[in-house]
């Protein structure tokens, strides 16, 4: 054999050699396209942002400032206004309180007068629209009397007499009688700077959400 076509027959098996080679990569390649992809690893869920927390109460005494008592507070405050002869103010122990001079709300028979009639009529209306809130009248008299003797216990009995048409006109027009309570009281059952602040004779309504109804603390 001649050394060319030794030549010749070793390209040939070189070249056969490479296309082996090549063909077994492409099938390699090919078996590796047809491999699944593997799965994105799972994103972790975002957190849930909390809620911000709630206002804190504003609570004194048993009683709570609620947005029912400061409706409450905001309208008695106009009709106390519109009204000219009551004063009308928010106390420290979270209660609302109209007063007005009995010389202005009922006359010489002890009989509710026409423009302070008026003014309970619309005081009751706005109770009405807030039923959690309890409403409490107090009638009193400035006295030196003691407490036990006949006279004391005359005013005492004027005195719950205007509490109740107070709360009777009250209750007529919508306010339930189990959000109602009445006192009356005698001067000298208050503090000196208390009766200094208040006319000789009047009449108190006062507003309050208690915090807890059910206990009739937030009433005393």
């Amino acid at each position: 054999m001649s050394p060319c076509s030794t030549d010749h027959s070793f390209s040939r098996r070189r070249r056969r050699t490479v296309l082996a080679l090549l063909a077994l990569g492409t099938g390699l390649t090919g078996c590796a396209s047809r491999r699944p992809r593997p799965e994105p690893p799972a994103l972790a869920p975002a957190p849930v942002p909390l809620p911000p927390p709630a206002p804190a109460l504003d609570v004194k005494d048993g009683h709570v400032w609620s947005p029912d008592m400061a409706t409450v507070a905001r309208e008695l405050q106009q009709l106390a206004l519109d009204n000219g002869q009551v004063e009308a103010m928010r106390t420290t122990d979270n209660r609302f309180r109209v007063r007005i001079d009995a010389s202005d709300a009922v006359d010489r028979r002890d009989a509710l007068q026409p423009r302070f009639r008026r003014f309970v009529e619309r005081a009751a209306e706005v109770f009405v629209r807030a039923p959690g809130v309890r409403v409490r009248v107090e009638a009193g008299i400035r006295s030196t009397a003691p407490a036990s003797s006949p006279a004391a216990t005359r005013t005492r009995n004027q005195a719950l007499g205007w509490a109740r048409g107070t709360e009777a006109l009250l209750a007529s027009h919508g306010v339930a009688a189990s959000r109602l309570t009445i006192d009356a009281r005698l001067g000298d059952a208050e503090p000196a700077d208390a009766l200094d602040a208040r006319p000789k004779r009047y009449i108190e309504i006062l507003a309050v959400d208690p915090l807890a109804p059910e206990s009739g603390a937030a009433l005393r």
